[in-house]
């Protein structure tokens, strides 16, 4: 007597083979057949039509915030997925004083572009060790399995307090309570520790991240936490300082190597990009993990499986026209009022004679690359895209070069400039358009 047969469906069961039908037996919680499973079953569950397969990972998430309040974890339940991990790219909400759910509610703002409302209402904040966060999550319903990793952010925010700015780096007693930090932390279940160094994140206070320039000493002494645990994983996100002048990608890829080096043994991962400015960069990371894994050094890289891109619109946070001065003077007006206004011909004529001005700076949670992206649009708007082309509401993110602002500026032999403008006003002003920034090509 099987507790569950799930019948005639095509199973793709992630081994690399075509898709086969058959059923699947399980008692226990535990396949315990894959085949004709004769025999009758508590309850029968019908997958005729359907594919049948494993539960998918989600492996780069930040539903750190979410997770306390909304136990499916959406979108992600809606995927497939079974398994998230979170806690990537070194921002999260434990460890955390009291007195620093403000800081670390803007640097997620900040980096993830999740709005700082929804997490300053939904965070239950009945932690703040790190420990004391997996009970909390423990403690309530959740749909999905999850996996948490240290963040480097808070970590350093928990130790150095006020002194945790991203130019200020660590004592030798600020090391050794960080990595004191972590070793609890996998004590009670983390899965690992993640870092993060990218130019494109800031705070909502637009500040660097706090360890964006974290010495190597710093990374390496929390590393060595893992030492004695025969699990745990090291993550790190970098863009090698692109939008700084000059290549600092040895530079930056060494500094990585010594943190990685630090655990020998366990397994490391970072996340593995091409992005406009450095074409080449995939090459390179590719190259130096090659050498590192021939070397006993279990460096995986994480690749989307689409290209990583930003939703652009009037109701977005960042969209093409968000620079120039005529837009400026009526950004703080309601949406209404801003389709409104733009959709007079005489602004448009106006706006597009002007030039963008900078955004990013002090004081501004504008990320430099906003304003490289805004200089390069007429160089990058051949993957510029409608979400849903035909207007149907359906979103494809596999337009070739045919559908982008680029080739539809050339069919109309008008600016790109004009193009996004419009794009931007159809249904009534809710037109998303995709970017699709950041892809790897193998």
């Amino acid at each position: 007597m099987f507790d569950i047969k799930i019948i005639g469906g095509s199973i793709v069961d992630g081994d690399g083979v075509e898709a086969y039908e058959a059923n699947i037996a399980i008692k226990d919680g535990i396949i315990v057949e894959v085949g004709d499973c004769t025999g009758d079953a508590a309850n029968t569950i019908d997958a005729g039509g359907a594919i049948v397969t494993p539960g998918f990972i989600d492996l780069h998430t930040h539903y750190d915030g979410q997770i306390s309040w909304d136990e499916e974890m959406k979108p992600s339940i809606n995927h497939g997925v079974t398994t998230i991990v979170m806690g990537n790219c070194g921002v999260g909400f434990a460890p955390c004083r009291k007195t620093d759910h403000e800081k670390l509610i803007k640097l997620m703002e900040g980096v993830e572009d999740i709005p700082g409302t929804a997490l300053a209402e939904g965070l239950t904040w009945d932690w703040e060790s790190f420990p004391q966060y997996m009970d909390a999550l423990d403690a309530i319903p959740n749909t999905l399995d999850f996996l948490a990793m240290v963040p480097h952010d808070p970590l350093r925010v928990f130790v150095m307090g006020d002194r945790a700015v991203f130019n200020e780096q660590a004592t030798k007693a600020d090391i050794k309570a960080m990595h004191d930090l972590t070793s609890e932390a996998l004590a009670a279940g983390a899965v690992g520790f993640s870092t993060g160094r990218s130019d494109a994140h800031r705070s909502a206070d637009g500040e660097w991240t706090p360890t964006s320039e974290a010495h190597p000493d710093e990374l390496a002494g929390i590393a060595k936490a893992f030492n004695g645990f025969d699990y745990g994983v090291l993550h790190a996100v970098n863009d090698f300082d692109q939008e700084r002048p000059g290549d600092q990608f040895e530079q930056e890829f060494d500094i990585l190597e010594t943190y990685f080096r630090a655990a020998p043994g366990h397994k490391a991962s970072m996340t593995w990009m091409q992005r406009d400015l450095v074409p080449d960069h995939w090459k390179k990371i590719m190259k130096r993990a090659e050498d590192l894994q021939k070397d006993g050094v279990d460096l995986r890289l994480q690749a989307a499986p689409r290209g990583i891109g930003l939703f652009l619109g009037l109701q977005s946070t960042f969209h093409p026209l968000m620079a120039f001065p005529s837009y400026i003077e009526i950004a703080d007006l309601s949406f209404e009022e801003r389709v409104a206004r733009l959709s007079d011909p005489i602004l448009k004529e106006k706006m597009l004679s002007e030039t963008p001005i900078k955004l990013a700076g002090t004081g501004t949670s504008v990320p430099p690359m906003t304003d490289i992206m805004i200089a390069m649009t007429e160089q990058i708007a051949g993957k510029m895209f409608k979400l849903s082309p035909d207007g149907s509401g359906k979103v494809d993110y596999e337009q070739g070069y045919v559908s982008s602002a680029a080739a539809e500026a050339e069919r109309k032999g008008v600016s790109v400039w004009s193009v996004l403008y419009d794009w931007m006003l159809e249904d009534d002003g809710k037109m998303l358009i995709y970017f699709r920034s950041i892809i790897i090509r193998i």
